[in-house]
């Protein structure tokens, strides 16, 4: 099951899973311009079916831009959905709205049916291990001299130390698959602008592979969880493209063609609403091999 926001026309739009700990955000645009108010409902999308939940009225009269954004954020905390609406940066007060009884409840096994596979696992251990002990006969040794044995313990060291050495190397990666650097460039929300200070950072990842061509890039491009899901997968691949094109004109010239991918807002490197710009990003990376 959702939470979804329907707006003109039964259009509905995707907000969060119903789940607890779910979170979620949706940006909307009035219907026409210079539009007064702006009645939001909130339904739970069930197999289809949807259930009103709440209407939230956000007023439009103070805003100078005819078309504002509304942008509505929200979690599932417990049994509540905590709805948070604002109007190019004006918060509207949204009253936690209680969904506990569509909420999925997990089985948890009676009592004795979890005393009962722990007393079966116990009869088990007891019937393939102890038994076979009890039945088996000891051993008597034979009454000749007893053998005089040297100490192993100097033979156990020095092949635990051999067997460590090897381990060690081993496990030491190759040359060939160390990563010489990897640098992540910043952006503007819903744009391929590099945000202040980044230029330089880029700069310096260009003379780094301008020096070594030889090297494999990878560039990956990754938006913020904001707007439609076509819209973060086209921000996230211009944003590619932009870093590549860049390096490109300040004279990288590859052996091999860099590696261009875009994961719109699937790889978030974090999911606080707060920290969002951290996932406004293109990852460059690069190594001695793909």
């Amino acid at each position: 099951m959702t939470i979804d926001l329907e707006s003109e026309h039964k259009y509905y739009h995707h907000l969060l899973e119903l789940a607890r700990g779910s979170r979620g955000e949706a940006v909307l645009t009035p219907i026409e311009e210079g539009q007064k108010k702006a009645v939001i409902r909130v339904f739970v999308n069930k197999d289809g079916e949807h259930i009103l939940l709440s209407a939230i009225t956000v007023n439009l009269t103070d805003f100078n831009n005819p078309l504002p954004n509304i942008t509505v954020s929200g979690f599932i905390s417990g049994t509540q959905l905590i709805l948070s609406v604002s109007v190019e940066g004006v918060d509207f007060p949204v009253k936690p709205i209680r969904v506990g009884t569509f909420l999925r409840k997990s089985w948890k096994p009676p009592l004795l049916i979890m005393a009962a596979v722990l007393i079966m696992a116990l009869l088990l251990f007891v019937f393939f291990k102890v038994f076979p002990l009890l039945k088996s006969e000891p051993q008597v040794l034979p009454s000749s001299e007893p053998q005089t044995r040297e100490p192993q313990t100097s033979t156990v060291e020095i092949q635990t130390e051999a067997e460590k050495v090897t381990a060690t190397t081993s496990d030491a990666p190759e040359a060939g698959n160390t990563i010489s650097t990897s640098t992540t460039i910043y952006f503007y929300p819903n744009s391929s602008k590099l945000k202040d200070g980044e230029k330089q950072k880029l700069d310096n990842t260009a003379e780094f592979l301008i020096r070594h061509p030889e090297k494999k890039v990878v560039i990956e491009g990754h938006c913020a969880l904001y707007g439609t899901q076509e819209g973060r997968v086209q921000v996230s691949r211009a944003r590619a493209e932009k870093i590549r094109d860049y390096l490109i004109q300040k004279g990288w010239k590859s052996n091999e063609p860099p590696l261009i991918t875009w994961y719109g807002a699937s790889k978030p490197v974090t999911t606080d609403p707060a920290q969002k710009d951290k996932n406004r990003r293109v990852e460059i990376r690069i190594s001695n091999q793909l």
